[in-house]
Parts: C-alpha cells; structure tokens; sequence
C-alpha cells in the first residue's frame, strides 16, 4: 500500500520534469531561432506525454 503511493509520487514528479524539460527546450530554441516544425512537434509531444504520465500517477495515488 505504502510502496503504492511512494511510486505514484515518484511518477507525477517524473512526469512535471519531462514537462519542465520541454517547455526549457523550447524557450531555449526560441531565444536561438532554431525552432522548426520537427522541433515543436516533439516537445508538443513531450508536454501531452508528461501530463499522460502526471493522470497516470494520480490514477495510481487514488486507485
């Protein structure tokens, strides 16, 4: 029970840096201009992917 919860933190914390870390690289390559649609395409796909893992550590914390 207790190791339950432990590991549903540990996924929403795993899930808020793959967001951190997206949204980072994303500003970074503004700052630079080196964006383009391949670029942004991933770190969308980071971001949805990242909020993905946060419903699935809440799901664990709850369930």
């Amino acid at each position: 029970m207790m190791k339950d919860k432990i590991f549903g933190i540990l996924i929403i914390i795993v899930g808020m840096f793959m967001i951190y870390s997206a949204l980072s690289k994303r500003r970074i390559e503004r700052e630079d201009h080196q964006n383009d649609s391949y670029s942004n395409g991933q770190n969308i796909r980071a971001i949805i992917f990242g909020f993905f893992i946060i419903f699935l550590g809440i799901f664990k914390l709850i369930f």
